[in-house]
């Protein structure tokens, strides 16, 4: 179709083929319509998401999780530099003996 546009219809997932045949105002209302349902269907998508708390329970656990895994991480650290020391202090005293 030449001069013709396409408009999504936000939220009812419908395409309009706007042609020559329609005035002028009969386009711009049409895009102002499609414009109101796109916003108003984005407005309410975001009401959505700022009332639901389904995704809250899994954040509360992810820095649990994230909390444990750094005291591991630090703790084991310092085992690590414990244990080595032991190894030296025994390794030392062996030679020493020898």
């Amino acid at each position: 179709m030449a001069g013709s546009y396409h408009c999504w219809g936000g939220g009812v997932g419908t395409i309009v083929v706007v042609g020559e045949s329609m005035s002028i105002q009969s386009q711009s209302a049409l895009r102002q319509n499609v414009m109101q349902r796109s916003i108003s269907a984005a407005r309410n998508a975001m009401q959505r998401l700022l009332r639901n708390e389904s995704g809250q329970d899994l954040i509360e656990y992810a820095l649990i999780a994230a909390v444990v895994g750094l005291g591991t991480l630090v703790g084991v650290h310092g085992a690590a530099n414990t244990i080595i020391n032991y190894v030296l202090t025994v390794t030392t005293t062996f030679s020493g003996a020898i």
